[in-house]
């Protein structure tokens, strides 16, 4: 049961990694070539809001699937209270990372309020 679930684990990966590939070739393919812009240009809080947006980027799906692990923990629970703790746990680190990821932009936000005045 277990190595069934790492098997669609890995597959669900396979598949996202495989998107978003494929988006890449697309754009790849309209414009002719690629072009990476170094993210260390402009002010400081530009170099911080593209950090920031980067980690939401990663942060977010990153998010939804242990959301949907830690319910998938409670669910297959069964008489196991310690198994639907440790789900417990894991929606509650999922929750606190998400909250974690939205106040670091509302951080920038704001320190970016204070220096414009």
């Amino acid at each position: 049961m277990k190595n069934k679930l790492i098997k669609y684990f890995v597959v669900g990966v396979e598949v996202l990694i495989g998107y978003g590939t494929i988006a890449v070739s697309v754009a790849s393919a309209a414009t002719g070539s690629i072009t990476i812009e170094s993210p260390f240009t402009g002010t400081i809080i530009d170099v911080l809001d593209r950090i920031i947006g980067f980690l939401f980027a990663v942060g977010i799906p990153i998010t939804v699937i242990m959301i949907l692990y830690g319910a998938f923990q409670m669910l297959t629970a069964g008489a196991k209270p310690e198994q639907f703790k440790k789900g417990g746990a894991t929606l509650m680190y999922a929750v606190i990372g998400l909250i974690i990821l939205l106040l670091s932009r509302g951080i920038i936000s704001i320190v970016q309020q204070l220096i414009k005045g």
